[in-house]
């Protein structure tokens, strides 16, 4: 679901009881036995109220990564965390949008997603939208090597997942590169094993493949807004 609404960021509780985390920490185990490499590290877990109002509010807490990977197991009632991410959308001068696919070491290898990744708090704590834009070029910068400041970032939407409920801030940056031009010179640092483009027009080549749940709305939107 692509959101385009005012956002209000709060501060909330984790709705996750003790038998949950317990859960969550089990399953944690079990893929570390696997995959020895993945971190739990922190992540900022949220939740979408009123989606489909024009204000929206975000409701954000500090989590776990394991607390987040506890959605393989948790049954209907929840029981895991939704995590707040920030990307970008790269829309080269024809018109294209960059993609990645996920590396092997990562924890969804062969995904097709945005450049970004989930968000962190500032060191006080603390989570504002200029963070959440700040956090989007970090991640865009070590992921693709293009290097922009936050401020050239423009809100594009907000994205709630439909498989998980994860909740993404979108942020559009136009280069002047072609897509050509912009595969010679992305360079990240691992995360993606090859990049791809998308057209906007042909929203329904993401619907093949293992593709982010939020591709085919935002080549609807992009497509919608040349259109209009």
């Amino acid at each position: 679901m692509m959101l385009d609404s005012a956002v209000i960021l709060e501060r909330a509780e984790s709705a996750l009881d003790t038998a949950a985390m317990d859960r969550a920490l089990d399953h944690w185990a079990s893929i570390q036995a696997e995959r020895p490499w993945l971190f739990d590290g922190p992540i900022v877990a949220a939740i979408v109220d009123s989606p489909h109002s024009e204000t929206v509010t975000v409701r954000w807490y500090p989590s776990t990564y394991s607390r987040y990977l506890a959605r393989d197991v948790a049954g209907d009632d929840g029981g895991f965390d939704r995590a707040l991410f920030a990307s970008v959308v790269v829309r080269s001068r024809d018109g294209l949008v960059l993609f990645g696919a996920m590396a092997d070491t990562t924890s969804s290898p062969g995904r097709m997603q945005l450049p970004g990744g989930n968000v962190e708090l500032a060191s006080d704590g603390s989570l504002d939208e200029p963070r959440i834009r700040a956090e989007a070029a970090r991640e865009l910068r070590e992921e693709t090597g293009i290097a922009v400041e936050p401020a050239t970032l423009r809100p594009h939407r907000v994205s709630v997942g439909d498989s998980y409920g994860d909740v993404g801030f979108l942020y559009r940056y136009d280069s002047e590169l072609t897509a050509s031009e912009l595969l010679t010179a992305v360079n990240g640092e691992g995360e993606f094993a090859r990049f791809v483009f998308a057209d906007p027009a042909e929203v329904n080549a993401t619907r093949e493949g293992h593709w982010v749940d939020y591709a085919e709305g935002l080549l609807v939107s992009l497509r919608d807004e040349g259109s209009a």
